[in-house]
């Protein structure tokens, strides 16, 4: 059965649910100390893997994944042939909608933005497409394994 969370929106990206669990449990795991960052990668828009990076910043308010990480990550996308398919961070302190320096530093415009937030006693994500400064809302369709 699949969840598909609702949005007004064409972009929808498509995460398997271990996929999903993960990126939540690294949210949790960080928790609202500091944000959290991830990448996930995809085949045609479909996740295939996780990586949880480390935000150097160690800040509530704002994130950079580790250099090195990134580097290596980017490296093992080529490998297997993955996309980037989405950009994960967490806004501890916010709400899920992109913040000025999210939309300012969306660098990677073919990646989905996912940003997750504290809400209503738990944490909750939702999708963006960022480009050209303009913010649109996509789709998360959670997938059984």
């Amino acid at each position: 059965m699949d969840f598909i969370t609702p949005m007004n929106s064409n972009l929808k990206i498509e995460i398997l649910f271990g996929h999903w669990e993960k990126m939540r449990n690294h949210v949790i795991s960080i928790g609202s100390c500091e944000e959290s960052c991830g990448l996930l990668a995809g085949i045609n828009n479909r996740s295939t893997f996780v990586f949880p990076a480390t935000n150097i910043l160690h800040s509530p308010g704002q994130f950079q994944i580790d250099p090195r990480e990134q580097l290596t990550i980017f490296k093992e996308l080529d490998q297997n042939g993955w996309d980037l398919m989405a950009i994960y961070h967490s806004h501890p302190n916010g709400s899920s909608y992109p913040s000025d320096q999210d939309v300012n530093e969306a660098f990677y415009p073919e990646a989905i933005n996912l940003i997750w937030s504290f809400q209503s006693s738990e944490w909750d994500c939702r999708a963006y497409k960022i480009i050209d400064n303009r913010i649109n809302n996509a789709q998360i369709v959670l997938l059984n394994e």
